[in-house]
């Protein structure tokens, strides 16, 4: 009964320590979109100035400026989806984790009520 109970909550706590490292992760990715966002409002403060520098240069020179921006843009847009998807990959990765660890309670709590039952 005391090995089950080492057993289980053994389980338990790589349970918490898992969840807890999760936790970690996300915050570590939320300061990096935010991160990003600040990079983001920077550039286009940057574009203001690089606006009245537009109106003084060439054409041919402001759309290459204009392209510029606009692949910025475009990296910014992309790097932004692949960390939505690292973070929905990491959501589901926590759901299974807590179904998992549901499971393991419920079947730990079945044993304690009833010890001769294998599963």
């Amino acid at each position: 009964m005391i090995k089950l109970l080492i057993s289980v909550l053994g389980k338990i706590e790589t349970t918490f320590q898992n969840v807890k490292t999760f936790w970690d992760i996300q915050t570590f990715q939320c300061e990096n979109l935010n991160q990003l966002r600040f990079v983001r409002k920077s550039m286009a403060k940057l574009s203001s100035g690089v606006a009245l520098l537009q109106s003084i240069l060439s054409g041919k020179l402001q759309l290459k400026i204009e392209k510029l921006q606009k692949k910025d843009e475009e990296v910014y847009v992309n790097q932004a989806k692949r960390e939505l998807r690292k973070s929905t990959f990491k959501w589901l990765t926590l759901l299974k984790i807590n179904h998992d660890a549901f499971l393991a309670i419920e079947v730990s709590t079945i044993r304690m009520k009833n010890p001769s039952f294998i599963f």
